[in-house]
């Protein structure tokens, strides 16, 4: 992301479904050592991700400045200057989960809407990508508690499918 956008960073921040904070899942560029260090967290209003997450709507900021979204605590902790960012929320079935966000676009040229666009359309594809992770990791996680359930039954155990062929049996079956 951050080189298709031209960036000096980026990061992905995906809500913490047991603390309900906004956490740096991944960072990339120049502030990423400092922020992995600080190991910060973001309150869902918090900044521009934390605005970009409550409002679901992508956001740009060209004069951080002046803009009362900006968080600068996170530049005088780190020591990066930020010169403008841009962040998407990444929203599955309505509700957001995260947000993609990248900051001070390379050659100090002011971010577009354009660029909105193509950060928002990033966010669809990871949206997608990340969602069948989840899915992926949630059926390994259920063979793998099959299997163990498997194993652990005092007795033999077998299962065949509707045409009569054996597709799993426990090593008392055996």
């Amino acid at each position: 992301v951050a080189k298709v956008m031209k960036v000096e960073a980026a990061s992905l921040l995906l809500l913490n479904d047991e603390t309900g904070l906004l956490d740096f899942a991944v960072i990339k560029g120049l502030n990423a050592q400092a922020l992995r260090e600080l190991d910060m967290h973001l309150k869902p209003t918090e900044g521009l991700a934390g605005w970009v997450f409550s409002q679901n709507k992508p956001a740009l900021i060209n004069d951080p400045d002046k803009d009362p979204r900006f968080k600068p605590g996170v530049d005088w902790l780190t020591g990066f200057r930020t010169h403008n960012l841009l962040a998407a929320p990444l929203c599955l079935k309505g509700k957001p989960f995260g947000v993609l966000e990248v900051v001070n676009r390379r050659k100090k040229e002011p971010f577009t809407e354009e660029d909105a666009d193509l950060l928002s359309a990033i966010g669809h594809l990871l949206t997608t990508t990340l969602d069948n992770m989840r899915t992926v990791t949630a059926l390994e996680n259920t063979q793998l508690l099959w299997k163990s359930l498997m194993e652990r039954m005092g007795d033999g155990f077998a299962a065949a499918d509707r045409r009569g062929r054996i597709t799993h049996v426990n090593n008392r079956a055996m």
